[in-house]
């Protein structure tokens, strides 16, 4: 006797889904490793090189799959980080933490701590009121050539032109209320911000 299929599954399988489709997850867990590129290397090299694929052979027989993500790994000198090149891939490494909280089954994430906190890397964006107030320093915290830099690094951008394509792209699949406060909510707050130019340097 055949195993009935899901409505929702055939439905997904004929390319027509909603929001309330409900499709089967794969049994995974999925574990970003988070620490400064200079520490706990030897570390790192044993979770994905040891760890990862003897905790994958205890649970083949359960059909889960282990996947640890070091996104430091294989990327060249441990005398700069990637973000300190690219303060934009700071994007990418919080978005990858966002899928392994999403798609993990369990533990998603792994922080391990040193003594060192590390160079904090730099804002890609500042809210306008924020750069205003650091460039009209009255205290004198700032030299002229730092604000100078400043001012070359980042430039002013309006963000509600960027922002209303995003929010017409989410109306097809939200209601029209909570677009309409996620609207207001960015044009409230992104109206113009200082973002950081790519060739910044």
């Amino acid at each position: 006797m055949a195993v009935p299929v899901d409505e929702g599954i055939l439905n997904a399988l004929r390319g027509v889904t909603s929001q309330s489709t409900r499709l089967p997850k794969p049994l995974l867990i999925k574990i970003y490793v988070s620490s400064l590129k200079q520490d706990f290397c030897q570390e790192r090299r044993m979770l994905l090189e040891l760890v990862g694929p003897e905790l994958q052979s205890l649970y083949d027989d359960r059909q889960i799959e282990i996947e640890i993500v070091d996104m430091h790994f294989g990327t060249g000198s441990l005398d700069i980080s990637q973000v300190e090149k690219d303060p934009y891939i700071m994007h990418d490494y919080l978005h990858e933490v966002e899928v392994c909280h999403q798609n993990s089954k369990s533990v998603f994430f792994l922080a391990l701590i040193g003594n060192s906190i590390g160079y904090m890397p730099l804002p890609t964006h500042i809210d306008n009121d924020i750069y205003e107030l650091i460039t009209s320093d009255t205290t004198q915290l700032m030299t002229k050539d730092e604000r100078q830099i400043l001012d070359k690094w980042f430039s002013k951008r309006d963000m509600a032109d960027e922002t209303t394509t995003t929010t017409t792209t989410t109306t097809t699949t939200t209601t029209s209320t909570v677009n309409e406060n996620n609207e207001n909510f960015r044009q409230s707050h992104l109206q113009q911000q200082y973002v950081l130019k790519q060739d910044y340097r």
